[in-house]
């Protein structure tokens, strides 16, 4: 699933999405722009890349062909499986349905041709919109302000709805009858219990590790997760082995590594 889930953010996040947002410069601009954005969306969780290729197909299906705040809006909702920004979709009952219908009366449906539409229809990559390269810039912002290694689909929802919303996105939500500031502050909120949850994991492990003994952290967990087999054969505890030269050699030559499958 991981591997996977690389391979979509390198075929969609990729050179060819680049490419796409850079059309009509000029080659080394061009590549100048692939590397970029390439670069940018390598930040993105595997639900923000699900979410971003569900508005791609959101965008398509409404005969756009720049993705869009307003698109990528119904993307996340469409594409959210979990986490803080699903449970908070669900306490605003906003569902994909409703926001669909939103953005089609907000930004339209254009009549797309056949030949357009098998092109559109075979292609994973979509050009952006001015206000979505702005979208994507404060997603990151938003990250680098939670401490967050990683754009979730909340990050990229609070860019484009919190203080000035981007492009018409706040309509969405005044169309389906939410309040947007009260969803704000409830999206931020829930955020704040997901990190409270972890650092609260974080605390448990650390502590578990460095119980007993009153030692290091290191010696800790070796005396809480494991068996001194040294000590147990100079105390004459542990039974001879006959026949396992080899094996022996080759769990010798392990632990006497620095790095690599060094299980200490």
């Amino acid at each position: 699933a991981a591997s996977s889930a690389s391979s979509q953010r390198s075929s969609f996040f990729g050179a060819s999405m680049a490419g796409a947002v850079s059309e009509g410069k000029p080659a080394a601009e061009r590549a100048s722009g692939a590397s970029s954005m390439s670069m940018v969306f390598e930040h993105y969780d595997d639900a923000s890349i699900k979410s971003i290729m569900a508005a791609v197909v959101e965008t398509t299906n409404l005969g756009h062909t720049h993705l869009m705040p307003e698109t990528t809006v119904i993307g996340i909702v469409a594409a959210s499986k979990g986490g803080a920004c699903k449970k908070v979709l669900d306490d605003f009952n906003i569902t994909a349905e409703k926001v669909r219908g939103a953005v089609e009366s907000i930004i339209g449906r254009r009549p797309i041709n056949a030949q357009a539409a098998r092109e559109m229809a075979g292609s994973k990559t979509l050009p952006m919109s001015e206000s979505m390269e702005q979208l994507v810039k404060q997603a990151k912002e938003e990250a680098d302000r939670d401490r967050s290694k990683k754009v979730t689909p909340a990050h990229i929802l609070l860019a484009a709805l919190k203080d000035k919303p981007i492009g018409q996105t706040a309509k969405i939500f005044e169309k389906i009858g939410v309040d947007l500031k009260k969803f704000t502050a409830a999206l931020e909120k829930e955020m704040e219990k997901v990190r409270a949850r972890s650092s609260s994991s974080d605390k448990e492990f650390v502590s578990a590790a460095t119980r007993g003994g009153g030692g290091t952290g290191k010696q800790a967990t070796l005396e809480e997760y494991g068996r001194d087999l040294t000590k147990a054969a100079r105390e004459g505890r542990m039974d001879p082995l006959v026949g396992r030269q080899a094996e022996l050699d080759r769990t010798i030559q392990i632990l006497a590594r620095r790095q690599k499958n060094n299980p200490v």
